[in-house]
């Protein structure tokens, strides 16, 4: 039987075609595990009439952790930073454990909210440099960049559950 994984997806609204890509291609990749079976929740999946907020602060405490889908607007957003970041990284200080993916590219020297001493996914090129998911110009290399995510994804929670 495979261990249920549940994931928070925290993401920036004015991406989100580029994200439900993404997280398609990531989740084709997930479902492939033999131990683990993946769940995300995302804001989209509140019932109509719920209180928001409440409904997102509850899907952050019930996950396993945290897929921090980075763009500038990410950055930008308040919610986001005081709201969901502030749950997973308070003052440098890991909360509950989380994922960060460079989805739109951004500079890596700007003021990342503390993410800047945290390891963020990009996909390693042959050169050596290093690419955001939105410089995966075709579905091929979009595919490349979320199977290599996900293997992350699977190793970090085997060395965490040893």
């Amino acid at each position: 039987m495979r261990t249920p994984i549940k994931y928070f997806v925290s993401y920036a609204r004015k991406h989100y075609a580029q994200t439900e890509t993404f997280l398609s291609d990531l989740q084709d990749h997930l479902g492939m595990d033999p131990d683990y079976a993946y769940s995300s929740w995302k804001d989209n999946m509140i019932p109509v009439g719920e209180n928001w907020h409440e409904q997102i602060q509850s899907a952050i405490k019930d996950c396993d952790f945290g897929l921090l889908i980075l763009s500038p607007a990410f950055f930008s957003s308040g919610y986001i930073l005081q709201q969901e970041l502030a749950r997973f990284l308070k003052k440098g200080k890991i909360i509950k454990k989380f994922a960060p993916v460079g989805l739109v590219s951004f500079k890596l020297s700007a003021d990342l909210k503390g993410l800047n001493q945290f390891q963020i996914f990009l996909k390693q090129q042959s050169d050596g440099s290093k690419r955001f998911y939105d410089k995966m110009h075709t579905r091929s290399l979009k595919n490349e960049f979320a199977q290599e995510f996900s293997a992350h994804l699977n190793h970090k929670l085997r060395i965490g559950n040893q």
